[in-house]
């Protein structure tokens, strides 16, 4: 089908592997899980919604319980995956295209009110609405070159350990990709930026700007050369 050519093409199995994926004792094979959950967007709204209907667990193949220990397992990659990926997207798009190429900024609050025993979530202000409550913030990296734009990778950025009042992070081996993602949940937003483009470019991801809000374009981070 065109998606198993897509995925050729994009030689996405190779990078599945280089990030850790594609190793496991026993089961179904990862990969396996991992490209029909690429597929769910395209046809349900969430995975319950999946195993709501005959149809979505006929696709996956799999128990509700594989597919969620597999997306919370604490030392796949995810930022890595999505980085490498969005390369190989950037790949066959570049060529096309004799703009600038600019990787761009942003961050967004998403509030989760009713949420109780949540890892990272956090009491934060939110400058859009002018109050504050129980959110999580993302800080999102994509690519563009004024025509396409493509996602490069995102992080969620909570408030430092002092003001983590509704759910800090729990015991977690430190060995673990897991704990690394908690950790630079703690890091200022800008050290987080440039965590995030310097991801971008030892992907190989081709780029003559950063964009972001005037708010982060202060001496700490406009020091940082981009090479």
């Amino acid at each position: 089908c065109e998606f198993v050519s897509a995925c050729h093409v994009l030689g996405l199995h190779y990078i599945f592997s280089r990030c850790g994926f594609i190793f496991k004792s026993k089961g179904i094979y990862s990969w396996d899980i991992f490209s029909k959950l690429l597929l769910l967007p395209f046809l349900f709204d969430s995975v319950g919604h999946a195993f709501s209907s005959a149809k979505g667990r006929s696709l996956l193949g799999c128990g509700k319980t594989t597919v969620y220990d597999f997306l919370n397992f604490e030392k796949l990659n995810w930022l890595k995956l999505a980085s490498l990926y969005a390369a190989a997207v950037i790949s066959r798009i570049n060529p096309l295209k004799s703009g600038a190429k600019c990787l761009v900024v942003d961050d967004t609050m998403m509030p989760r009110p009713r949420g109780k025993k949540i890892e990272i979530l956090s009491r934060l202000f939110d400058h859009v609405s002018g109050r504050t409550g129980k959110f999580f913030c993302g800080l999102a990296l994509s690519w563009t070159d004024g025509v396409p734009s493509v996602p490069v990778a995102g992080v969620i950025k909570a408030s430092d350990k002092e003001q983590l009042q509704v759910c800090g992070a729990g015991w977690h081996d430190g060995r673990t990709v897991l704990e690394r993602r908690i950790k630079e949940a703690l890091m200022p937003k800008t050290e987080l930026v440039q965590m995030l483009v310097d991801l971008a470019l030892n992907a190989g991801i081709p780029c003559d700007y950063v964009l972001m809000d005037t708010w982060f374009t202060y001496e700490p981070l406009t020091s940082q050369a981009v090479p």
